[in-house]
């Protein structure tokens, strides 16, 4: 609305979006019809596996160190002077320093910290408060808003949302326990709307003067991507035979040479002045055309549907593999992130967390996977 007096978005693209979000909702109330009854709903809390959280603490603390001394060189060096944490966003971006402990650390502490408030009253308080906090801290090594937010929705998923169903429906609603959880989620949204500001005024990413400027970020993230989408990607269907939606597998595929990248990634691309984000149908549209959109939504809605019905009935890591996967669900608005290489490293880990038992005598056993 706010920026159709500069752009008339063509009735192909409006098709698009369309097309792609009532595809996705039909994909996923297939599963929840068709599917979700064959789930068998686990009613009995898992132990947990304490020597596994134990290694994974140990390997977050050291991580902690380790970019906290990253942090402080990537602030005093940079093209920035004296802004810091400018700094720090520009080498965490541009720089190619990754430090590998330092790095996938961060994956284990985001793990750990799900695993800690999925046991809610059997997991002692201070324990979940303080790696809530520590995970919250750890965005500082990238002042990345969108790492931000990707820790939120899964604190918020866990803490409001999963825990009140269980799969089992409920006869009855409590309004003093429904009034009270939304209270929460508006303090919590204007907690995170202040912190995204703060480091989007930091990092000079701000966009307008004020909030009620039509440039200001949220505005522009929120209701520009399909103007962006219209004007660079529209022209582009069909270019990638499937590259983008294939996520790290398409890039495996590139540097094998099934896929010819450079003959491609430089089309349906904004400038370097122009808004660069068109929501995730550019991946599909590009790969495959408004049928990529269709069917890839379709799919995309029916594995959504699949894991959040997973994590309401069978819990445990099924629920924390959903709180970090809804990101690419509640991202679609800004860009296709339903394969990202992260949930290969979540899923791992959670595999590790579920599957190997360290035993006092040192033996390590395999566990089924049901």
């Amino acid at each position: 609305y706010l920026y159709r007096i500069e752009h008339q978005v063509t009735e192909r693209t409006l098709l698009c979006f369309s097309f792609g979000a009532i595809c996705f909702l039909i994909g996923y109330f297939v599963f929840g019809y068709f599917f979700k009854q064959k789930i068998p709903i686990n009613k009995k809390e898992r132990n947990k596996n304490n020597e596994i959280l134990l290694l994974y603490k140990i390997i977050i603390f050291l991580g902690i160190i380790v970019n906290c001394i990253e942090f402080y060189k990537n602030g005093i060096s940079g093209p920035f002077g004296n802004n810091f944490l400018r700094n720090v966003r520009w080498n965490s971006l541009y720089s190619g320093r990754k430090n590998f402990l330092g790095t996938y650390s961060t994956v284990f502490l985001h793990v750990t910290t799900c695993i800690l408030l999925q046991y809610g009253k059997t997991e002692k308080r201070w324990k979940q408060k303080f790696f809530v906090l520590l995970l919250l801290f750890s965005t500082i090594f990238s002042m990345a808003r969108s790492t931000m937010l990707q820790y939120i929705i899964s604190i918020v998923y866990i803490c409001y949302f999963s825990k009140e169903k269980r799969g089992i429906q409920k006869k009855y609603f409590n309004i003093k326990q429904l009034l009270s959880g939304n209270i929460k989620i508006i303090c919590l949204f204007l907690v995170v709307f202040f912190a995204f500001s703060a480091v989007a005024l930091v990092t000079n990413k701000l966009g307008g003067g004020s909030i009620l400027d039509k440039e200001f970020y949220l505005y522009k993230y929120l209701g520009y991507p399909i103007v962006a989408f219209d004007i660079n990607v529209m022209a582009f269907p069909r270019i990638s035979k499937g590259y983008y939606s294939l996520g790290p597998i398409g890039k495996v595929l590139g540097i094998f040479g099934v896929y010819h990248v450079s003959e491609f990634s430089s089309l349906g691309v904004a400038g370097p002045t122009q808004f660069n984000v068109y929501s995730y149908l550019a991946a599909p549209y590009k790969d495959f055309g408004i049928i990529g959109i269709i069917v890839i939504s379709l799919f995309l809605g029916f594995i959504s549907g699949m894991f959040y019905w997973f994590s309401i009935r069978k819990k445990g890591e099924w629920t924390v593999f959903y709180s970090v996967y809804i990101y690419g669900i509640l991202m679609a608005f800004y860009s296709y992130q339903f394969a990202m290489t992260y949930y290969f490293y979540i899923a791992a880990i959670l595999i590790l967390y579920r599957c190997v038992k360290i035993k006092k005598n040192r033996i390590v056993l395999l566990q089924s996977i049901k």
